[in-house]
């Protein structure tokens, strides 16, 4: 049966090889091993930070004023001509790195949210680093 090597058609698709010194090669193997070596110190070095403002997430939500006012935080409002604009909430010396928060909302949704660091506490910029 000679009817099947008739049809077979040469493949337009060529397979070229590379023939490269040994010293190439041995450049490659290096700054391979080096990269895989790298990439292992990196992702063995990485420590899990944890995010100082995870324990106020509740003073963000829909009902900011509630949990102001179940944390301790002292709040008095402002008004101008009787109608109410803002409320003012504010905590002193809490726990952690934080010596203050305080809150400008309107209604029971915060606005504002400020947190005043202790002395020596890390910066934004060391927590960036972190």
């Amino acid at each position: 049966m000679e009817l099947v090597g008739q049809d077979r058609k040469q493949s337009p698709i060529t397979i070229v090889s590379i023939q490269l010194p040994w010293y190439v090669w041995i450049a490659l193997v290096a700054l391979t091993s080096i990269t895989i070596v790298v990439i292992g110190v990196i992702m063995a070095s990485r420590r899990e930070v944890s995010n100082p403002f995870s324990a106020f997430n509740d003073l963000f939500g829909d009902d900011g004023r509630q949990a102001a006012l179940a944390r301790g935080f002292t709040c008095r409002g402002s008004s101008f001509s009787g109608l109410p604009l803002t409320d003012h909430c504010a905590q002193r010396d809490t726990d952690g790195i934080f010596s203050g928060i305080s809150m400008r909302m309107s209604g029971n949704v915060a606005d504002e949210i400020s947190f005043s660091l202790r002395e020596n506490a890390p910066t934004l910029g060391d927590l960036v680093l972190l």
